[in-house]
């Protein structure tokens, strides 16, 4: 199976909305313990590189951000590091909880896709794909049209009913609500 290369963008100062999904889509991310691994991380690359993250959301197999770089770190780089990092987080979680719960199943064959994947790139596992999308953003109605798409994103997929139902999206705090982790909002 290969993999998609996007032209991305991701300059000193661009604001961007990103996209990265992981391998053969499969959903680990609905498992709670894995979305809050996606969240923490985000909040920390957040203080450790200095960008803006305005909008997000976390979804089964998928992420989308709306960041903008502020010059400490490009975002092939940002992308690299952050995924390296929850994929470590990620195995873990595969081959070191113990049963018990409802993904144990599930688990043993993640990993068996994850390593297959892996192998085809030469690494022992591959949790990610290797290519993550990323577009400009500009102008107002470009910015709208990005937090509408990022927050509806799980109403889209009939996981809830409003985008501030979703408890790993920063849609609650463009509500006026408190999200799971900060978003820098952006005024509508």
């Amino acid at each position: 199976m290969g993999y998609k290369h996007w032209a991305n963008v991701g300059e000193k100062h661009d604001l961007c909305f990103v996209t990265t999904t992981i391998e053969e889509f499969i959903p680990i991310l609905a498992v709670p313990h894995n979305a809050q691994i996606i969240l923490s991380n985000l909040d920390f690359y957040r203080k450790k590189h200095g960008f803006l993250l305005h909008a997000y959301v976390v979804m089964p197999d998928h992420i989308h951000l709306l960041l903008q770089l502020m010059g400490r770190i490009d975002l092939t780089r940002l992308m690299a590091d952050f995924k390296r990092y929850t994929a470590k987080q990620m195995l873990e979680w595969c081959g070191v909880l113990p049963g018990g719960d409802t993904w144990r199943d599930s688990r043993q064959d993640w990993l068996e896709v994850f390593a297959r994947r892996g192998a085809a790139d030469g690494e022992r596992y591959s949790v990610w794909q290797r290519s993550f999308r990323s577009v400009p953003v500009s102008g107002r109605k470009d910015v709208l049209v990005k937090l509408e798409y990022i927050h509806n994103n799980p109403v889209r997929k009939q996981l809830v009913v409003s985008p501030d139902d979703w408890p790993y999206s920063s849609a609650a705090a463009y509500e006026g609500g408190v999200a799971a982790i900060r978003a820098d909002l952006l005024e509508p």
